[in-house]
């Protein structure tokens, strides 16, 4: 059956601040059907981030896109930051598209904010050495949970020492 209205730019915009508005939930919802549906024990949660460029002349007014130096060396144009969590299997847990000025090392405290619901507590956090802060240690020990983040090898600290003069896996 055709429809008997065209549908207008409109109608597909109020559609996207419809779904915008319930962001959260939807990713929720689908993480968890998917969750339920392939029977996935969530124990290791992946995240990391990027950055990337939008093809626009000027920033937003919500700040969201920055001038900012850019890992896809494009400077010239406006920058957001997408962060992605993934289970270990590599299927998507939730996004987030960050301001592009927001630091890596600075993500963490959001995330951890926005996943207190979603029933991942018993999860070991793993993320890369950009994410590695003391005050980022604090927050994912909070509630007894557990992580693993990178670390440069060649480092001289005393910690680093420690764990390198230990035979074996480390």
């Amino acid at each position: 059956m055709e429809n008997p209205e065209p549908i207008s730019l409109q109608h597909l915009y109020r559609t996207m601040d419809f779904l915008l508005e319930q962001e959260e939930m939807i990713q929720k919802e689908v993480f968890f059907a998917t969750t339920d549906l392939l029977n996935l024990e969530v124990d290791l949660l992946f995240f990391d981030t990027t950055t990337t460029y939008v093809e626009r002349d000027e920033e937003d007014e919500e700040g969201l896109w920055k001038y900012v130096h850019s890992k896809g060396k494009r400077p010239d144009l406006p920058q957001v930051v997408i962060g992605l969590a993934v289970t270990k299997e590599g299927l998507p847990v939730r996004c987030w598209v960050l301001p592009g000025n927001m630091q890596d090392i600075s993500t963490v405290e959001r995330v951890k904010k926005d996943l207190p619901g979603w029933k991942l507590s018993r999860c070991i956090w793993v993320m890369n050495r950009v994410m590695n802060s003391e005050e980022n240690r604090i927050i994912l020990q909070r509630a007894g949970e557990h992580y693993i983040l990178g670390e440069k090898l060649g480092d001289a600290r005393q910690d680093h020492q420690k764990v390198l003069s230990h035979p074996g896996r480390y």
